[in-house]
């Protein structure tokens, strides 16, 4: 079929008829190619005709390779129409499992190289609105980083904690009532809050930040190390009751996991003051554009602070983390109801919505499906939903959901990789970039941040992270804008 194609063989007067006797959709097309688009079409069905593929299967390997072959001849002949017939031939989750053939070696290999600059192929699914975009790129000489260097058309205040992690590394998690040696130990700053803000003013947006430290020394390094990468910390209060809150982490090395224990202290105790500063900062500073809260302090004032935010007509982005089972019903529906933009894990996003029987989730697919339903549920219009198998952005403005890949580096520490998510995410919206195109700015930069220890020490700056868009041959391609 592939050779007829290629060599412009028309079919018989009745091609345009699919097994079921119905027109294809390439009946109505004009064209000295009409009857090459049946013939692909039709090549690209059968591979899914009988059993499934399994894309994760390296034995079906040769059947996909053809498949993106045939992919790219036939973007070439539908051109303008390949999205809506593809949509018609195509299960639309396998576009979820397609970027799991392109490992290491195949990327390497001109197979990759030969299928297209970009595979973006937007679809209609049945169980959501608008379309879904799977974005796998390779750079091309003048687009690499992704966006050229301008200055952000804003600001955002981050309302959250500050804390100090004393991080403890180990090959392996003691079993219990055993005593264990670590292998070393670190005070590092930390603090959701305080992560997120180091993230966002690392690539270049001006950042306010509004909480609570003790008189201790903790506070105080944390307020010096907040000052040093040149944060607003006017709006962080010294508490001479309760002390500097901190976060008691254990890394193993063995299956690449963590352990937090935080101990909020002053983080507990933020409240209206702080709430005020959020509406001053605000107001005194239109540019500032943007409301970045987590959970690590009282539930009242992040939802007086969304609840300002709100009035004052500013995007709030929610990363509901740390979040347990009980937690789920403090979190009120007027909460929601400010949110813009919900950043959750694969462990949060089932807590959310009680689905017990599935957390974690183990696949983009179980992330997709997770993403819809909370938007169904909460009604946010921007939701993220981010595991170890990529991420998923569900955008019911837009009317698209899409799904990026997990990034390939040697991990080190995955210490404050959420939080550099979430800090690239925010400050890729003050870029001006899509929401769709921030998802991978955030993918990039909590990748990123695994590859070195500590939480705000791995965060990569602007220029860093240009770089490794461009290492990684990743770039954000301009037909996704449509």
């Amino acid at each position: 079929v592939s050779a007829a194609a290629a060599a412009g063989h028309s079919e018989p007067a009745d091609a345009g008829k699919g097994d079921t006797g119905t027109t294809s959709p390439c009946a109505s097309h004009n064209g000295s190619q009409h009857g090459r688009r049946p013939t692909l079409l039709r090549a690209i069905e059968g591979l899914f005709a009988n059993d499934p593929i399994n894309l994760y299967n390296p034995q079906h390997r040769s059947v996909v390779q053809r498949f993106l072959r045939l992919l790219l001849q036939a973007r070439e002949l539908l051109q303008d129409n390949a999205e809506a017939e593809l949509a018609l031939i195509m299960p639309p989750d396998d576009l979820y499992h397609l970027y799991s053939l392109f490992d290491a070696a195949f990327v390497r290999s001109t197979a990759r190289r030969r299928v297209a600059r970009s595979l973006t192929l937007p679809l209609s699914p049945a169980d959501a609105p608008g379309s879904t975009l799977l974005a796998i790129g390779t750079a091309s000489s003048s687009s690499g980083a992704g966006v050229e260097r301008a200055a952000p058309r804003g600001g955002l205040v981050v309302f959250g904690s500050i804390s100090m992690d004393l991080l403890a590394s180990m090959d392996e998690y003691p079993k219990t009532g055993t005593t264990k040696k670590a292998t070393s130990f670190m005070p590092c700053p930390g603090g959701k809050g305080c992560n997120e803000a180091v993230a966002a003013a690392l690539l270049g947006v001006h950042t306010v930040m509004v909480g609570k430290v003790g008189t201790d020394n903790f506070g105080q390094v944390l307020k010096n190390k907040l000052q040093s990468h040149g944060i607003d910390i006017k709006s962080v209060e010294d508490d001479k009751e309760y002390q500097t809150g901190v976060a008691m982490i254990i890394t193993a090395k063995k299956d690449n996991n963590k352990t937090t224990i935080p101990c909020l202290s002053a983080n507990n105790h933020v409240g209206d003051k702080q709430v005020d500063c959020v509406r001053d900062a605000f107001d005194k500073n239109r540019n500032l554009k943007l409301l970045l809260m987590q959970l690590e302090i009282p539930m009242d004032a992040i939802v007086k602070a969304a609840e300002v935010a709100q009035a004052m007509r500013r995007h709030v982005v929610l990363k509901p983390s740390p979040l347990a089972a009980n937690d789920v019903d403090k979190m009120p529906p007027a909460l929601f109801a400010c949110v813009g933009t919900l950043l959750v894990n694969e462990y949060e996003a089932p807590l959310l919505l009680g689905w017990k029987n599935r957390l974690p989730l183990m696949c983009l697919r179980d992330c997709r499906e997770a993403a819809v339903a909370l938007h169904q549920r909460y009604k946010v219009s921007h939701i993220l939903v981010v595991s170890t198998h990529g991420s998923v952005g569900y955008f019911h403005n837009e009317r698209v959901t899409v799904a990026v890949p997990p990034m390939r580096v040697k991990v080190k520490d995955i210490i404050g990789a959420a939080d550099a998510y979430a800090g690239g995410y925010a400050a890729a919206l003050l870029y001006d970039l899509k929401p769709y195109h921030a998802l991978v700015w955030a993918s990039a930069c909590a990748s990123l941040s695994t590859m070195s220890t500590g939480a705000q020490d791995s965060m990569p700056t602007y220029d860093r992270l240009r770089e490794f868009l461009a290492e990684h041959g990743v770039r954000l391609d301009s037909r996704l804008d449509s």
